[in-house]
């Protein structure tokens, strides 16, 4: 046995190390796309991340301030632009046999390029019209070129990369074909801030708890389209039993401010919780449709576009809005006690949606539901505080943006409320109402709010209070409350100083927990860096004890053979060289 022997058993077992790093870093060799905010998506959902783009258009159209510009809003809410583009085309002949969904289609663009589509719904023998949805890319800044819906009315559409206006398809084990449509009119998007509420249906008892609380506040399931059209036209909302708003006496300032926070917090904040719902249902679903699309989703809605690929820039919807509060209530950074930076619900929120991957690829799916339920908590924060900030405001200046906020922030938290006290809702309602003719309380909402953190489960910690800059304290009478003591109105103690999570516990064997603490910067790759560093040193210690045992059996073979002794060179175990030890 020589020492080139060892040195070669060294080299095989360190050649371990590459794969498991390897291995730790893709998922179980699971591909992943650009990141959205930090969050590595196992599917394409670069056009669901341009949901914001379409807000965006909305806005700079609101912001004109005219009954036509409000009109043009609408279209674009309505009929979207940026999401899920789909063409209708007309065949000249009939398909030959069934199309299944999902089935590829080819065709050209008027460039002469390929266009990838996917048919949306199974279609019978003789289908003469097919909806076609375009497949995007994985390039953010380029996933689709045809964007068309209600962005023809600003004239911000983009055709190149549509079908041309006639041609010839090919379906996908189904032959060629010959087709023609408009492409300015059967060019329509199947996701649109709109059909976030339009396409809710009423939630069957015990499958969605939180859609359940809201549907039985607002006794309409389209609650939240209803609010926004009620902004957008200068109307009231009738058809809801409880929490209406009527806009008819509200200039454009206030109905600009209405409609925005409508979209965010009533339409794209219920579509992140049906989306990971969906998700959820999917991994308890043997042989169902896969639950990755629907995480990676809710991760594009709550996030969206234009925060970019580490979640620094300005973005419009929930991530944004999270990433704002925690400046006004002092609750950013890794301890929820900092006045800049990300905020302590986008830490933790990002946390929870990176591990829970690992939950999906495993299958484990009471994991998946008990980070899906912590993850609400931390959703319900910004909204508690919106209306907390808004109830300040009205309460010391009457002006129609305030008074619209503070409407919408709290229908976005009414019906929470109302699940847990029916009279503390009542009172938020009173006070925050829109076109309330008597002056808001603040502290009575805020202490009905505080009433229920407990069965919110939340925390006054988590919460804060609403902070002015200029005198580096909190607003009189906007300070937090303490943790620890009977609530004001309470019954009881309030929770511990994070959010009690995981009440229940999984009972599968998992890689990962969800951690209760709060989230560092890298969420879950602190995780995966301890678990490469776990295989790393397992490798070394395994490679370390082979090599210090194989030196013993050559240094006792040596002292036993009476002709090389006292001749033998001094050998050192690897195991104990200088750069052995820096690495273990």
């Amino acid at each position: 046995m020589t020492m080139r022997f060892l040195s070669n058993i060294a080299s095989c077992l360190l050649l371990l190390l590459p794969s498991v790093t390897s291995r730790a870093q893709t998922g179980g060799n699971r591909l992943s796309y650009p990141q959205i905010a930090g969050y590595a998506p196992f599917t394409i959902v670069t056009d669901s991340n341009a949901i914001d783009l379409d807000l965006q258009l909305i806005e700079t159209e609101l912001f004109k301030s005219s009954e036509d510009s409000f009109r043009n809003a609408l279209q674009i809410y309505q009929n979207g632009g940026h999401t899920a583009s789909i063409a209708t085309l007309t065949l000249t002949s009939g398909i030959s046999g069934p199309v299944a969904e999902g089935t590829r289609v080819a065709g050209f663009d008027s460039l002469n390029r390929d266009v990838i589509g996917e048919v949306s719904q199974d279609y019978p023998v003789g289908a003469t019209e097919l909806n076609v949805l375009y497949v995007p890319t994985s390039n953010q800044q380029s996933y689709l070129e045809c964007l068309v819906g209600g962005l023809t009315v600003v004239n911000q559409s983009q055709t190149s990369g549509c079908f041309v206006p006639s041609g010839s398809i090919t379906i996908t084990n189904a032959g060629n074909y010959q087709y023609q449509y408009r492409v300015s009119e059967n060019n329509r998007n199947a996701v649109t801030l709109a059909s976030f509420s339009l396409d809710l249906v009423e939630p069957q008892p015990d499958t969605h708890p939180t859609l359940e609380k809201f549907f039985d506040y607002y006794g309409d399931i389209h609650y939240g389209d209803a609010t926004c059209r009620a902004a957008l036209q200068a109307t009231e909302t009738i058809n809801v039993q409880r929490g209406r708003v009527n806009f008819q006496q509200i200039g454009y300032q206030g109905r600009t401010e209405g409609a925005t926070l409508s979209m965010v917090l009533l339409n794209v904040w219920m579509e992140v919780r049906v989306q990971m719902r969906l998700a959820t249902d999917m991994c308890k679903t043997v042989g169902g449709e896969t639950p990755e699309e629907h995480w990676d989703r809710a991760v594009a809605y709550y996030t969206g576009s234009l925060e970019g690929t580490l979640g620094d820039g300005t973005g419009r919807l929930l991530h944004q809005l999270a990433d704002d509060m925690c400046v006004e209530f002092r609750t950013c950074g890794r301890n929820s006690d900092e006045r800049g930076g990300r905020s302590y619900v986008n830490r933790e929120i990002l946390t929870r949606l990176r591990t829970t991957q690992d939950f999906i690829e495993n299958q484990q799916c009471v994991s998946v539901e008990l980070a899906e339920e912590e993850i609400e908590i931390f959703m319900i924060i910004p909204l508690v505080q919106g209306t907390l900030k808004y109830a300040y405001l009205r309460s010391v200046e009457d002006s129609e943006i305030n008074e619209s906020a503070g409407a919408i922030f709290a229908a976005s938290i009414l019906p929470l409320v109302h699940a847990c006290d029916q009279n503390d809702a009542a009172t938020i309602s009173r006070n925050l109402g829109l076109g309330s003719t008597s002056s808001t309380d603040f502290t009575a909402v805020k202490t009905a709010l505080e009433n229920n953190y407990e069965c919110l489960r939340l925390t006054c910690k988590s919460v804060g209070g609403y902070f002015d800059s200029n005198i580096n304290d909190y607003y009189a009478s906007a300070f937090p409350c303490v943790d620890g003591k009977t609530l004001i109105g309470g019954t009881g103690p309030a929770p511990a100083p994070t959010p009690e999570l995981h009440s229940r516990q999984p009972t599968e064997t998992s890689r990962n927990t969800v951690s209760p603490q709060a989230g560092e910067d890298g969420g879950d790759d602190s995780n995966k860096t301890a678990v490469i560093a776990g295989s790393v040193s397992a490798v070394l210690v395994v490679t370390i004890a082979l090599l210090a045992f194989l030196f013993f059996q050559v240094r006792r073979n040596k002292e036993s053979d009476p002709e090389r002794q006292g001749n033998a060179p001094e050998f050192t175990p690897a195991g104990d060289t200088k750069e052995s030890a820096e690495m273990t």
